[in-house]
């Protein structure tokens, strides 16, 4: 009886050395790859999964554009989308104070009128996934545009002004009469006409 030698003979009873080695070979990839990944989720995290079972320890990063100049009355917005994290950032809380009346607003990019000129500082606060958070400030300087500097005028005074302006024309009025106190009805005043 004839031997039958795997290196050789490649017969469809029996599968050649190299049809044994690649079948193992593949066996052997496809399972590295299943161990590679149930690893890499499991140890470092799903990343678009921001609750994955990593347990995040790099905080966020708050970056804003920086500090701001705009006019009184006018709508600024506030833009957060440039702040970093390795897992994702689920909260952006902007607060500053004007006056006595504090400002909380919430989102990536928010907007506000500034109807007082008075300057402010707006602290950004982003939180990730973990409840890991970092926060930036930066200034908002308001200022007063050259329309809305002028004062409107006190009503008080219009009214002194047109009461001194009828006292004028009755001391006028009186005067001419005094000039000529008896006059003909139809005579003219001025004499005008010969």
């Amino acid at each position: 009886m004839e031997r039958w030698n795997p290196i050789t003979e490649r017969g469809s009873d029996h599968p050649s050395i190299w049809d044994i080695i690649m079948l193992r070979t593949l066996f052997l990839g496809a399972l590295v790859l299943m161990a590679s990944t149930t690893f890499c989720q499991t140890t470092l995290g799903d990343p678009g999964n921001p609750d994955s079972s990593l347990e995040d320890l790099a905080p966020p990063v708050a970056v804003v554009p920086g500090d701001i100049t705009i006019h009184q009355g006018e709508e600024v917005r506030f833009n957060g989308s440039r702040s970093t994290d390795n897992v994702g950032i689920v909260n952006w809380t902007w607060f500053f104070i004007i006056g006595e009346k504090d400002y909380t607003l919430y989102g990536e990019v928010v907007s506000f009128s500034f109807e007082y000129a008075e300057s402010c500082s707006v602290q950004l606060t982003v939180r990730d996934g973990a409840g890991l958070q970092n926060s930036t400030v930066f200034n908002v300087l308001v200022i007063i545009t050259e329309k809305q500097e002028r004062q409107p005028v006190n009503p008080l005074i219009w009214w002194v002004a047109f009461l001194i302006f009828i006292a004028f024309l009755v001391l006028a009025l009186s005067r001419i009469r005094q000039a000529d106190p008896v006059r003909a009805v139809g005579e003219d005043p001025y004499h005008l006409h010969p």
